[in-house]
């Protein structure tokens, strides 16, 4: 008898849930013929991009892949989120233009950056990217009302992205400092930035690479501390309480 009351309340939220629904598909028509669009295909870029990164050469037209590769990472996270059709057309013009300047820059004879300006380019990308999928799983989570795989696959991406924003800070660092940025005098290659990055935000230490510098540890100890913490945190919560939906009014 006492659970009577709560059944209009229970009503009203379902018909919320389902005018958010609604309102998302008409934000986003075209999505109702992609078959499960979310951050799991974001998810699989990142990966791509950690390969990439890990197996190609330090060369000017691997630079040009590399944000060409986090553009479309940044772009399918705009549209895993659903952000509204104007905003993500004035982004892709955007987007665009900044990976043909870079690639002209890079890959034009004649013009000595480095790999400065593609990092600088890339970091950029990765800023943004997180921010994106943040709307998108707090949108996810407010339509659907529970913790779904599309939020895990945007929640583990952004811990992904950070490694991936770490080892080119401190590829930055390197390429602008004069002394060698590894302590053991290795080569100071976008894999071996990437490798050490990734070795450091999960404590794993092997020890093989060390930041050699006080700005390069700050940065590594920064890395550990937030890569531990988000671990243990968000992804936790968010896995285990996968597929948990509201508790019912008078449940």
């Amino acid at each position: 008898m006492s659970a009577m009351p709560d059944e209009p309340s229970t009503h009203l939220e379902e018909d919320r849930r389902t005018a958010l629904r609604a309102r998302a598909e008409d934000l986003a028509p075209w999505l109702r013929s992609i078959p499960g669009p979310g951050f799991g295909i974001v998810l699989a870029l990142i990966v791509v991009q950690l390969i990439f990164g890990l197996a190609a050469p330090s060369e000017e037209w691997a630079d040009f892949v590399s944000v060409l590769l986090q553009a479309m990472i940044l772009w399918s996270a705009m549209v895993a989120a659903r952000i509204p059709k104007g905003v993500r057309r004035a982004s892709g013009a955007l987007i665009v233009a900044v990976v043909v300047g870079t690639g002209i820059v890079v890959l034009a004879p004649g013009i000595e950056l480095g790999e400065v300006l593609p990092s600088l380019m890339v970091v950029a990308l990765i800023v943004f990217t997180p921010l994106v999928i943040i709307l998108g799983v707090v949108r996810s989570m407010r339509i659907e009302g529970t913790i779904t795989l599309h939020v895990m696959y945007g929640v583990l991406s952004i811990y992904l992205l950070l490694g991936l924003a770490f080892a080119l800070v401190f590829q930055v660092i390197g390429d602008l400092s004069s002394a060698n940025f590894f302590a053991s005098e290795a080569s100071e290659t976008s894999g071996n930035f990437l490798y050490f990055s990734f070795v450091t935000m999960t404590t794993v230490g092997y020890g093989d690479l060390s930041a050699a510098e006080g700005v390069g540890r700050a940065f590594a100890i920064a890395l550990a501390l937030t890569g531990q913490i988000y671990l243990v945190t968000i992804v936790a919560l968010i896995v285990s309480n996968l597929g948990a939906g509201r508790s019912e009014p008078g449940a």
